[in-house]
C-alpha cells in the first residue's frame, strides 16, 4: 500500500481518516472512511473496523471483517 496522500495513496488517507473521525468519536464516519480500503484487502483497515464495530456493539459486523482479516 501507498503511504501518500493523493489519487496514488488514498488508502493511506482513508485510514488517517477513520483514525480521526474514530478519535473524534464518530463511528459511523470512521467506519465509511475505513470500508473502501477494506474492501481493497488492507489488512489495517479491516483491523481498524474490527475496532470500530465492536466499539459501535455490532459484534455481527465486527466478526465479518474479523473472518475477512483472518482469511
Amino acid at each position: 500500500m501507498d503511504t501518500t496522500c493523493g489519487p496514488d495513496g488514498g488508502d493511506a488517507c482513508s485510514v488517517n481518516m477513520a483514525r480521526i473521525h474514530l478519535m473524534a468519536g464518530d463511528l459511523v464516519s470512521a467506519y465509511r472512511a475505513a470500508v473502501p480500503s477494506a474492501e481493497a484487502g488492507d489488512r489495517e483497515s479491516m483491523a481498524l473496523l474490527v475496532d470500530i464495530c465492536t466499539r459501535a456493539g455490532d459484534a455481527e459486523r465486527a466478526q465479518l471483517w474479523q473472518s475477512r482479516l483472518a482469511g
